[in-house]
């Protein structure tokens, strides 16, 4: 049997790969726990620098699995708040706090609980076919997975209202054009290569740079100005201690000599 997530080290880079393609990659209880452990093994490996995140098959996530949701319609309780705080949020969680950059790549669909992984990304990539579909009012249920707080962030309360309140899709070209997503690959075929070279390059840099920036925008999301000045102010000491530092600045001085 297949194990429900990969994970592959090269180069500075970690793919972790949803691997549930006949079940269009829906969140289960094995998935989540397998992809948190993932996660985890990822956090404590200091050689890796960014990490991708892509799904097998033809579409990024279903989201929640709701075969694990049966038991309601033959009258078992199941409370999906508490569900919740046991599993799509710890996923959540664990991508945001992550040291390393994540880059989500998606292919097809990516539905409710699938696009608040993408959203926990710190970047996005996606096929010209991919979508991002917000439906949880259809199901009678209110948005979760973070979906509320990252898109009120990132687009505003009144786009954020559309996308969640309309729940209709919305394709990978206007995803990018609400800034969404970073950049749309050629073709659905080639949003893993994109991903690639795209965490390839953030790999190059410093990884204590490209950690404290993650950081610094993960406070910045609670600060005020005066406090995220502060902390800039704290993360460029450490930077400016940094062996990192000093290559660069003394490159730079001897080409403009």
């Amino acid at each position: 049997m297949e194990p429900p997530v990969l994970l592959q080290r090269r180069e500075g880079v970690a793919y972790v790969t949803l691997n549930r393609a006949d079940k269009l990659n829906a969140i289960n209880v094995g998935l989540r726990d397998a992809l948190l452990a993932a996660l985890a093994e990822i956090e404590a490996d200091t050689d890796v620098h960014c990490v991708v995140l892509q799904a097998a098959g033809r579409a990024f996530s279903a989201g929640q699995d709701l075969d694990e949701r049966a038991p309601i319609l033959a009258g078992t309780l199941i409370d999906l708040g508490a569900a919740l705080e046991a599993g799509i949020n710890r996923l959540i969680l664990a991508i945001v706090q992550l040291p390393q950059p994540v880059i989500a790549a998606v292919q097809g669909r990516a539905v409710g609980a699938g696009a608040g992984l993408a959203l926990a990304c710190d970047l996005m990539v996606a096929g010209p076919g991919a979508s991002l579909h917000f439906s949880f009012s259809r199901l009678g249920l209110v948005p979760d997975s973070g979906s509320s707080w990252f898109l009120q962030r990132r687009l505003g309360p009144y786009r954020a209202a559309q996308a969640l309140l309309l729940a209709e899709p919305i394709p990978a070209a206007s995803a990018r054009d609400m800034g969404l997503v970073a950049a749309l690959s050629e073709s659905d075929d080639t949003v893993s290569a994109l991903a690639e070279a795209m965490a390839a390059r953030i790999a190059k840099g410093s990884p204590e740079a490209i950690r404290a920036t993650k950081a610094l925008l993960r406070e910045a999301a609670a600060n005020d100005l005066a406090s995220q000045l502060q902390a800039e102010a704290r993360q460029q000491t450490r930077a400016g201690h940094s062996d990192a530092y000093r290559q660069a600045l003394a490159g730079f001085l001897n080409r403009a000599r």
